[in-house]
């Protein structure tokens, strides 16, 4: 199962970031971020930007994508 998007959004809610704060926080294009929140052209997400995300919020990229952060 894959949960990239919403442990994105769950992330985004705990720490109180909106799409532009989280823009500017993880160096990610709002495009990017928006894409991910879609999750109609996840295609276009590139692996550096789930990269830079897993850093931003301190989680390794395997928890981030595949791991549902919601029941922990």
């Amino acid at each position: 199962m894959f949960y990239f998007r919403s442990n994105i959004v769950l992330l985004m809610n705990q720490n109180d970031l909106s799409l532009r704060g989280l823009s500017r926080e993880a160096g990610i294009s709002r495009t990017s971020i928006r894409n991910i929140l879609k999750l109609e052209d996840f295609s276009n997400v590139t692996l550096g930007s789930a990269i830079k995300l897993s850093e931003y919020f301190d989680i390794s990229l395997d928890d981030l994508l595949y791991r549902d952060l919601g029941k922990d």
